[in-house]
């Protein structure tokens, strides 16, 4: 008989501990034909089983006021023709009233402060409502449909007119509304009588809100005094660019929506919120330069913008929702601040070219991994150099200068360079001779590829792998030797018939590597030294390396001098004196056949008879008559840097 007791007794108790363990839903009560529930002001009303055409809602039960009208409370009650709302109540459920299709006259709570989504939808025999002041929002579709009303007077306190708020009310014809409206949603007025009255070019309402476009210009400048923009322009097919005053701060959703042709619009530096769809479908759209001005940017705001190439988020914009960049076929470049705080899994779903930038150890990143979407770390620039960071090394991924001989830094933010990205020098015109700091590590595919005048490319011990391509159609580059500490070598590295010399230690991965894959190997022995590779640096920048005598430059007027390098060339060094404007031929008679001449900004005409049989390379400085006919006819520019060069 314990034994019974003690187990009824444990039954109870499992029974009890779950329901104490949840917040228990509040008793539904009922008086009369009203069913209702306590919340924290007071009762909610959750259904109505009469039958009545003329209702008034009670405003209190045993004493306590009724706050809050449930959800679909009268949803698609077709007997309903009146109602009143008592001032108790504060609260209005989504679609309350909608589908009231004989409701003709609502009279509501004068402590309303909002009219919410679908509220009276599809009342099509409502003919008036009068706003109390207190409300401040009319929500989505909340008159949608309601094709009696005829006149409304927005309260003055009102802020928002929510999505199609008034699509549809055919017979609507004047609409009374104070500056206080400062947020329109899409199509809020579209179907009324009163907009399709409106014959100017630019129609506005509430506060600076463009709320449609007539004109038909495909050169649109908006007037001063524009604040927002409704979706003035969405659908519109002849629209090509748009110039924007500073004075807006905001476009609203689908405000340029299927523009497809535009092409272009300006970002006014106080904006502060592109909304959802904004540019949604704008096909022709190409570049956006966001200010930083910028807190939001809504859901598809860039959706489907097939050319746009490149969106840069401003800093102040914390939040990266869903497709705001989705299906643009030829996005590439995206950054992300660094105090971004949240990322849609989605944000740039089918835009297959992107590469999400951001910064390392952020936020972002942590989704990025999570939900394995691939990223790299963000671009910056330093002089000529692109280059992006993981919070440890550096790798640069483009160098943007026009430099003939360029020396790649070992350090910049105090970090490191350990890697030459993918491409990074990649059919760059003008380098012809680079060096590698003794930090690199890693010489990404197509690195160094498709570069017309390479000549020189000083790799340093410690290099431990060089990717597939990353020489491939560099046609003058005439040695390269491979570092012993090459671990990993890509398929396809040069044109076999394009270098003379690849050398590389016998018996080390890369030599081996090589040979197997059917290029003519050197070894080390039968290839130039290190220092002999970075005596043609020296001798490219006329560094203190060559022991170049300040007195062994000589001018016009005395014997050329000879200067003798380690690998056995004569090397006439000629100074033009300050002043002179023409170089003949005849000035340069008994010169050497490989000759460097430096040439005064005075120099406005040079004869292309010195050229005849003869290595010239020219120093000067940028902007030059010199620098130019170096370019056009193919010949090595220094840029003047050395003290030496008295002139």
């Amino acid at each position: 008989m314990k034994k019974s007791i003690i187990f009824i007794i444990i039954m109870l108790l499992c029974a009890v501990i779950p329901v104490s363990a949840q917040e228990a839903e509040p008793e539904i009560l009922t008086s009369g034909d009203w069913q209702y529930q306590a919340n924290e002001t007071g009762w909610t009303i959750t259904e109505y089983t009469g039958t009545a055409k003329n209702i008034t809602i009670p405003s209190e039960f045993d004493g306590t006021p009724v706050t809050t009208l449930a959800e679909s409370l009268f949803q698609n009650y077709m007997n309903l023709e009146k109602v009143v709302i008592p001032n108790s109540v504060t609260t209005l459920g989504k679609f309350v009233f909608q589908g009231c299709g004989n409701l003709k006259e609502a009279t509501l709570s004068l402590n309303l402060k909002a009219v919410p989504e679908s509220t009276f939808e599809y009342c099509a025999a409502l003919e008036n409502i009068a706003f109390p002041a207190s409300v401040r929002t009319i929500g989505n579709s909340a008159f949608k449909d309601c094709t009696s009303l005829s006149d409304i007077n927005l309260p003055g306190n009102l802020s928002t007119v929510g999505e199609s708020a008034f699509e549809n009310c055919s017979s609507l014809r004047t609409i009374n509304v104070s500056r206080s409206l400062s947020t329109v949603g899409a199509d809020a007025f579209k179907g009324t009588l009163w907009l399709e009255r409106q014959t100017d070019e630019f129609v506005y309402i509430g506060r600076g809100i463009l709320l449609r476009y007539n004109g038909e210009s495909a050169h649109v400048e908006l007037p001063y005094g524009t604040v927002a923009i409704a979706n003035a322009f969405d659908g519109n097919t002849k629209v090509e660019s748009v110039f924007l005053p500073d004075t807006v701060r905001r476009l609203m959703t689908y405000a340029f929506r299927d523009a497809v042709n535009l092409t272009e619009i300006n970002f006014p530096q106080y904006l502060t919120t592109i909304a959802g769809g904004a540019f949604w479908g704008c096909r022709r759209l190409e570049t956006v330069e966001l200010p930083e001005s910028l807190t939001t940017i809504g859901s598809n705001a860039f959706r489907d913008c097939e050319r746009l190439t490149n969106l840069a988020i401003p800093s102040n914009v914390k939040r990266i929702e869903s497709y705001v960049g989705g299906n643009c076929a030829s996005l590439t470049d995206v950054w992300i601040p660094a105090d971004a705080t949240y990322f849609h899994k989605n944000a740039f779903a089918k835009s297959p070219n992107v590469n999400i930038q951001i910064a390392a150890g952020s936020e972002v990143e942590k989704i990025l991994i999570d939900n394995k979407i691939a990223y790299s770390y963000y671009n910056q620039k330093n002089e000529d150099f692109i280059y992006n960071s993981d919070g440890e090394n550096i790798n640069i991924v483009k160098y943007v200068g026009n430099l003939y001989d360029v020396e790649v830094p070992a350090e910049l933010d105090g970090m490191p360079v350990t890697a030459i990205g993918v491409a990074a020098f990649q059919n760059n015109p003008s380098v012809r001779r680079v060096k590698l700091p003794l930090t690199i590590r890693s010489i990404g595919d197509w690195a160094f590829s498709y570069m017309d005048d390479l000549q020189v490319v000083a790799l340093q011990s410690g290099i431990e792998s060089i990717g597939a391509n990353a020489f491939t159609g560099d046609t003058k580059l005439a040695e390269l030797k491979l570092p012993e500490s090459l671990t990993s070598v890509g398929i396809n590295i040069f044109d076999k018939d394009a270098m003379t010399k690849i050398c590389a230690v016998e018996g080390s991965m890369s030599y081996d590597q090589l040979t197997n894959d059917g290029y003519e190997v050197q070894t080390s022995a039968q290839c130039s030294e290190d220092d002999v590779l970075l005596d043609q640096w020296a001798i490219a920048n006329l560094t203190v390396g060559m022991t170049i005598d300040p007195d062994l430059a000589g001018s016009l007027n005395t014997p050329s001098t000879a200067l003798t390098s380690r690998y056995g060339e004569d090397i006439n060094i000629f100074r033009i004196p300050d002043g002179t404007t023409t170089v003949t031929a005849g000035m340069l008679t008994g010169a050497a056949s490989n000759l460097i001449l430096a040439v005064p900004n005075s120099v406005t005409a040079i004869d292309t008879e010195i050229l005849n049989d003869r290595i010239l390379t020219l120093v000067g400085n940028t902007g030059t008559f010199a620098e130019q006919f170096a370019r056009d006819n193919n010949l090595k520019f220094i840029v003047r840097v050395n003290s030496w060069l008295g002139n």
